[in-house]
């Protein structure tokens, strides 16, 4: 997760509970990965990275990537609740440019979607 300092950070009123935040088991490349997966109007998105910003107790994705156009499964309960049956280009991690995901699922960078830090209890 990166830590940043320079954007327009809604109200905490706005922000979403990181308790809606879900975990995905997805190949990507050759490698099985967990990926962190909200719903944002009635989709699944898998969020490879968050940006933090510790100092006001929020984060919003880097980038989402659609499940609506990819194979999976989703399962409420337990702590794996998507498996996701394709493999999945490298560029879906971040830094990298979503080229090749791009041409499977919809993109989007740095979205207006804002949750609540995870806090330990």
């Amino acid at each position: 997760m990166n830590e940043q300092s320079d954007a327009e950070i809604p109200p905490n009123s706005t922000w979403r509970d990181p308790a809606d935040i879900i975990v995905a088991w997805v190949h990507v490349g050759s490698a099985l990965r967990t990926v962190e997966t909200i719903e944002h109007n009635g989709v699944l998105w898998l969020v490879p990275e968050w940006i933090e910003y510790t100092a006001d107790g929020c984060m919003r994705p880097l980038r989402i990537i659609s499940l609506e156009s990819i194979w999976h499964d989703y399962t409420p309960k337990g702590a794996i609740q998507v498996v996701v049956h394709n493999s999945l280009p490298d560029d879906l991690m971040p830094p990298a440019p979503a080229v090749e995901i791009a041409k499977i699922a919809k993109v989007i960078d740095l979205p207006d979607i804002w949750f609540s830090l995870p806090t330990l209890n």
